[in-house]
């Protein structure tokens, strides 16, 4: 091997050596800001669950209110209803009762 053929391999063995350096320095720098930017999103998704978590709890709470709610206007309704039904029922007897008084005795139509 001539010496100008021992330079030539000389440089083109530094220069591989340097552009390997820097390859390497970058990649290494890609890859710590893309840990970074792993370890961000994992806490953003942390974060994200942890909201989740609370925001479900409230719903199912609000919805055990709002159940609790429904059932009662149920039952008012339901007692609403059992007592109109007896002042009906009281009405009824009520205008037999003026009815009879006013005819004596007997019903009018």
């Amino acid at each position: 091997m001539t010496e100008r053929e021992w330079q030539r391999l000389e440089n083109t063995m530094q220069f591989i050596v340097e552009h390997q350096a820097a390859f390497e320095a970058k990649f290494e720098a890609s890859f710590a800001r893309a840990e970074q930017r792993f370890e961000l999103a994992d806490r953003r998704m942390d974060r994200l669950e942890r909201f989740a978590d609370r925001v479900t709890r409230a719903a199912e709470r609000r919805m055990a209110r709002a159940e609790a709610e429904m059932a009662e206007l149920r039952a008012e309704g339901k007692r609403g209803k059992a007592e109109i039904a007896e002042l009906r029922a009281e009405m009824k007897t009520l205008l037999l009762a003026l009815r009879r008084f006013a005819g004596h005795g007997r019903p009018r139509d």
